[in-house]
């Protein structure tokens, strides 16, 4: 992790995430299961070949959100 809050964090790559991650049930930086407040973060696009990786990725709120 960087430091900053989960909902400010750079994204990583679509590569290596978890299935609650790549589900958008757990924060897509620290893997934290997820609750109310959660920050859309946008899409990661990814490939392995043919497949698509893309997900819905979704962080942490920002601390004075929690």
């Amino acid at each position: 992790m960087t430091g900053e809050p989960c909902a400010r964090a750079p994204l990583p790559s679509a590569h290596g995430l978890t299935w609650d991650q790549g589900a958008g049930i757990a924060c897509i930086i620290c893997a934290r299961p997820l609750t109310t407040g959660a920050v859309s973060r946008g899409r990661i696009h990814g490939r392995a070949g043919a497949h698509h990786l893309d997900i819905d990725a979704w962080a942490c709120p920002l601390p004075e959100q929690a």
